[in-house]
């Protein structure tokens, strides 16, 4: 696999006929762990074991917000972008 400057990295795979993708980070030396990890995943699962899935990932800074509040501080991050003259 060849990286790239920037981007996102995706794993493909098979299950059965279906083709899966899923997201393999956006750092270059993630994604080519991606494929090896996931191959153990798979090994474990076939020996019996089991995975198990972190269903509330940790947002930034490791605490999460109320949509409300990530919408007012993204406007007000694009209004202290606006030029002077727009504001009226």
């Amino acid at each position: 696999m060849s990286a790239l400057e920037s981007g996102e990295y995706y794993l493909n795979r098979y299950e059965g006929p279906r083709n899966r993708m899923a997201p393999a980070g956006t750092e270059p030396k993630a994604a080519l762990a991606k494929p090896g990890t996931k191959r153990l995943e798979l090994a474990c699962v076939a020996a019996g074991g089991e995975i198990k899935k972190d269903n509330n990932p940790p947002a930034e800074n490791g605490k999460r917000r109320r949509i409300s509040t990530a919408i007012k501080r993204y406007l007000e991050d694009c209004f202290d972008r606006l030029p002077v003259a727009t504001l009226g």
